[in-house]
This record gives structure tokens, sequence and C-alpha cells, in this order.
């Protein structure tokens, strides 16, 4: 085996219980997403006159502007609730802060260097592995939708088809995230200081993205614009995937932007010796 290899195994060994557990509560919302959109589809065919406005006042505003009540707009408008953003942001963020300053804090990087691997295959196999548990928490998520669709079934059931867009561009705000988690971990020895800087800016974002949708902070939506979470709207994207598509691009720009800089980095550093 490659010592390329051998790094992705050790890795992946590593993070397969985090990974594991983080799928597993990501495949119980899914389900749960479902649960709720059998329950909220049922209510709203039955409710009728000012029940049935405040109704749908309430659906409009979890699911958005692009709400158009149907099965699957119910399915997805869960998917943005704050429970789904804390794992996927765990994950990147301690995967991002772990790949260097976690390392040396271990004081493994060094010894890991001195086999016949270069830094910047190192670092690769790193990114590798987070991009791998994006696409398995999406998949979870995903998937505990349609195995909670078969105990809980709406009108009209959403193919898994139609969720894989929404699902991708969750993973990317993942991805997001974990571009510049990595690269405040890339130049630090500690693990803490880039895991405080990365969690501090992500709740930033999260808070900026939700206070520029508040009618009464209109002066103030354009703050919205530097949130990794403003790019991600479920409900649009699974019903029209109008916005999927400048939104890919910007959240793929983000995570490029911090995983090209965090290469820069590490490859241009010194590293403190262990031994």
């Amino acid at each position: 085996m490659t010592a390329v290899g051998t790094m992705l195994r050790r890795q992946l060994g590593e993070s397969r219980w985090f990974l594991g557990l983080a799928a597993s509560a990501l495949f119980g919302l899914g389900w749960l997403s479902a649960f709720i959109a059998c329950r909220v589809e049922r209510r709203f065919r039955e409710v009728t006159g000012e029940e049935a406005e405040r109704f749908t006042q309430f659906t409009r505003g979890m699911g958005g502007a692009a709400m158009d009540f149907s099965s699957l707009a119910f399915q997805v408008m869960f998917w943005s609730h704050p429970f789904v953003f804390l794992i996927l942001c765990t994950w990147a963020i301690s995967r991002g802060t772990a790949a260097v300053a976690g390392e040396l804090e271990r004081g493994t990087l060094d010894v890991t260097l001195s086999r016949p691997v270069s830094r910047a295959e190192y670092l690769a196999t790193q990114v590798i592995v987070a991009v791998l548990g994006f696409l398995v928490l999406a998949a979870a998520l995903v998937v505990g939708n349609r195995v909670g669709g078969l105990y809980n079934p709406v009108s009209d059931p959403p193919t898994a088809m139609a969720l894989i867009m929404p699902a991708t561009n969750l993973a990317l705000v993942g991805l997001a995230v974990y571009g510049y988690s990595l690269l405040c971990g890339s130049w630090d020895v500690v693990r803490w200081r880039p895991n405080l800087f990365s969690a501090t800016v992500t709740i930033a974002g999260y808070v900026a993205g939700v206070a520029s949708t508040f009618p009464t902070l209109s002066d103030w939506e354009w703050i919205g614009r530097f949130s990794v979470f403003k790019a991600f709207d479920p409900v649009e994207v699974a019903v029209t995937g109008a916005t999927f598509a400048p939104h890919a691009a910007a959240l793929g720009a983000v995570a490029a932007a911090g995983i090209v800089l965090a290469f820069v980095v590490f490859l241009r550093r010194d590293l403190p010796s262990n031994t």
C-alpha cells in the first residue's frame, strides 16, 4: 500500500466514529423531515378560513418565497434547520482545524512527514477525507428522508433524484466552512485558536444570513451577502433549481479559495519539531 493510501486509511479510521454518529444524526433528521412533511401536508389540506391563512404564512415562513406547498417543498423545508447546519459545520470545522494544527498539537505531523510523503500529498488526503465525509452526510440526509417517507407518506412522494440537488447544495455549504477552517488551521500550532475563529465566523455568518431575511431589518439585508448560509434555500433549489448553479459556484469558490490558500500556507511555513 502506498503512503497516500496508508494516510487515507488512517484518517478514515480515526474519523469513522465521528462520521458515523453525524451520519446517523442526519439520517434521523431526514426521517424527521418526512414525518413533519406528512403531518404538515395533512394539516394544510384540512384547515380552512382564517386558520388556513395563518398556516399558509407559517409554511411560507419556513419554506421561503419559493414555497409552492407541494409535497417536495414540505419534505425539504426542514433542511435549513439549525440542527442540520450544526452537524454539518461540526464536521467541517473539526476536520479543517485538525488537518495541520491538530496534528502539530498531538505531535504526530513530523512523524508522518518523515516518511516518503510530501506535504502536498499529506494535505490532499485530509481534503479527500473531508469531501468524502460531506458526501456521506448528504447521502444520509437523503436516505433518511426516503426511508421516513415509507412510513409517513405524502400525496406526491418526491424521488431520491429530486432531493439530490438540495442535498448537494447543503454539502457545498459545509465545504465552504471547511475551506476557511482548513486555512485557519494551516498556519497555527494549536487547535483551539482556529477552532474558536472558525466557529465565531460560522455563527456570525449564520446570524447574518437569518437577520438579512427579517422585514424589520431590511436596511441590513446586504449583510446576507457575506454569509455562506444565504446560498442555501432548499425549497427553491428543490422546486425550481434556478439558484442552484450560481449558489454552487459561489460556495465552491469560497471552498476552493480556502483550500488553495491552505496549501500555499502549509507548503511555505516552518513546522516546529517535536523531537
